[in-house]
């Protein structure tokens, strides 16, 4: 009896180690690359599609966009831009969270 409980204990340990501990990523999002210091956890995550598509957990489009600079508050939202959006988009996006208040963003990129 006791090395059946073993095996359930390891396979209970094994599985809680291989969970992930956050939601999936709403958009399909390829971060560009680039070089620097990683940042702290914790900040507000808003997703940019390459379509121009915004996403804050299940909200989409203006929505998400208000959601997400209310839940950052006067902190920082990381603003999850997908490698081929092009720059208007970007800087239009980046306007409209200006206008609603927002005062700083991260621009999230993955390290080669």
């Amino acid at each position: 009896m006791l090395p059946m409980i073993n095996v359930a204990v390891l396979l209970l340990v094994l599985l809680a180690a291989g969970a992930r501990l956050e939601p999936p990523d709403p958009l399909p999002i390829r971060l560009p690359d680039a070089q620097g210091e990683a940042s702290e956890g914790g900040a507000a995550r808003l997703f940019l599609g390459v379509d121009g598509a915004l996403a804050y957990g299940d909200l989409r489009g203006a929505d998400a966009l208000g959601a997400a600079a209310e839940a950052a508050g006067s902190g920082v939202l990381r603003l999850h831009a997908d490698q081929d959006v092009t720059g208007e988009t970007l800087v239009t996006t980046l306007q409209n969270l200006g206008a609603s208040g927002l005062e700083s963003v991260e621009l999230m990129v993955v390290r080669p």
